[in-house]
């Protein structure tokens, strides 16, 4: 299990010109109708390289419309069932929400 969390923070880029999350564990997980993810964090702390990103919500979507949604939305799963915490890159706001860009799961 170890190996493959790993195996799938690898598959994920991470950009260092995005804003990114505190190292946090997920509270909750919503698939809605359309096949997106809501994640919602136990702790939001924002990081900004640029100026930030301010949505409605504190709650971040993973489009299932995006490339790469499925690696992602598997790393976001692999982490919430293993407890352990995860760190998102974002970029801007989806809706009401922030659009996770890349998901990171910290050694």
């Amino acid at each position: 299990m170890k190996t493959a969390i790993f195996i799938l923070s690898l598959v994920v880029s991470f950009h260092a010109s995005a804003d990114w999350t505190s190292n946090s564990k997920i509270n909750s997980i919503k698939i809605t109708s359309s096949g997106d993810a809501l994640v919602d964090l136990s702790s939001y702390e924002a990081f900004s390289s640029g100026g930030g990103v301010h949505c409605e919500k504190d709650v971040f979507i993973l489009s299932s419309d995006d490339n790469g949604f499925k690696a992602r939305y598997s790393a976001i799963l692999s982490a919430h069932m293993a407890g352990r915490k995860v760190k998102f890159t974002y970029y801007g706001c989806q809706g009401a929400h922030i659009k996770v860009g890349s998901v990171v799961i910290p050694s």
